[in-house]
């Protein structure tokens, strides 16, 4: 009995031991784990194309079409910052222009006024010595880029204050005319990419139109000048780049100095049919003179328009005007005949106030 007990103490106490060194050997062991790792937050899954609208897709690939080309990443981001959705102002805008929603009569008396008329008259006589040199250097009649310089922007007062990248994003997603408008946009990537002008500050009109002169990004390109030499073609503030660029456009465009536009004309009895089946080719003006054509005052046709073609741009016969070569290079321009008309009476009304 008393070995048994003594057995059995020496059991309990051997126990004893055995716990306490597992236990102390399981601690020590805890303290050399290292402390556990924080949660790492999980990537949020790739944006499938389905969550997109299809205008952000249109943009999207339009960014890479603009990084093949050699924009960079940075131009693109700033650009696009605030490009969202196509704008509805710029859509309605496109859907109703002037000639439009204007009879012919109308759309040129509103370039007639006499307020246009004493505007340019004051800026021919504050501007002369430049003017006179820009002439002197692209041989375009200062009449002409008078009012083309007044017509686009007031003389650079209303340039327009659309952002140059929301319109013509929104012109190009549309459709109508996407294909044009997706390389006018190409273009203006390549203006911000050069450095001419901040994303921020490159606004015009709704159509796209640029600084003092309404230059599309490709006119710009291809067309802006720096005439006052201090190392930018800016047709934004400079009034030397904004006159000499226009007249290098038409200058460029082929305008010819020993001709004029044209001249309002008095159809014979009977109108166009009693004229010639081709009313649109262009002959001299004897021929038209023989045909029965007249000044609208019914004087004879004077021979200094030369080769002319007949236009009405309503197709109203007292309406109709003898035009020259350089009404296309206006039409040019702005492929209007309400507006290159207008251009034409615009310029021949100025060249009388002076």
């Amino acid at each position: 009995m008393i070995l048994h007990s003594r057995l059995r103490t020496l059991s309990c106490a051997f126990a004893v031991f055995a716990l306490a060194a597992c236990g102390g050997h399981t601690q020590e062991k805890l303290t050399e784990l290292p402390p556990p790792a924080p949660a790492q937050p999980q990537p949020l899954p790739p944006v499938q194309p389905e969550t997109l609208s299809a205008f952000t897709l249109w943009v999207e690939d339009f960014k890479q079409e603009a990084l093949s080309k050699g924009v960079s990443q940075e131009v693109l981001d700033n650009a696009f910052a605030h490009v969202k959705e196509p704008s509805p102002k710029v859509l309605e805008l496109d859907h109703t222009q002037p000639e439009q929603t204007k009879s012919f009569d109308e759309y040129v008396s509103g370039f007639l006024k006499p307020a246009r008329i004493d505007a340019a008259h004051a800026q021919w006589q504050s501007h002369a010595e430049l003017l006179d040199k820009v002439h002197k250097a692209y041989d375009v009649p200062i009449p002409i880029l008078l009012a083309l310089w007044q017509v686009e922007s007031r003389f650079g007062a209303h340039q327009g204050s659309y952002s140059i990248v929301q319109a013509l994003t929104t012109l190009a997603y549309d459709g109508r005319r996407s294909q044009f408008f997706r390389k006018q946009l190409l273009d203006a990537m390549t203006i911000l990419q050069q450095e001419h002008m901040d994303a921020a500050n490159l606004t015009g009109s709704w159509a796209g139109a640029m600084g003092q002169v309404q230059f599309m990004p490709s006119s710009y390109l291809s067309f802006a000048v720096d005439f006052d030499g201090d190392g930018r073609k800016n047709i934004w503030t400079s009034d030397a780049d904004a006159a000499a660029s226009m007249a290098n456009y038409l200058h460029t465009k082929g305008w010819d100095p020993h001709k004029g536009w044209g001249m309002r004309v008095r159809l014979p009895e009977g109108g166009v049919s009693a004229i010639c089946e081709d009313s649109k080719a262009y002959q001299p003006i004897k021929a038209w003179q023989k045909l029965g054509l007249r000044a609208y005052n019914g004087a004879k046709l004077p021979k200094r328009l030369a080769d002319t073609r007949l236009v009405m741009p309503d197709n109203k016969p007292e309406n109709a005007y003898l035009v020259t070569s350089n009404y296309d290079v206006i039409m040019d321009w702005n492929h209007s005949t309400y507006f290159a008309t207008a251009i034409g009476l615009l310029a021949d009304a100025d060249a009388a106030s002076r």
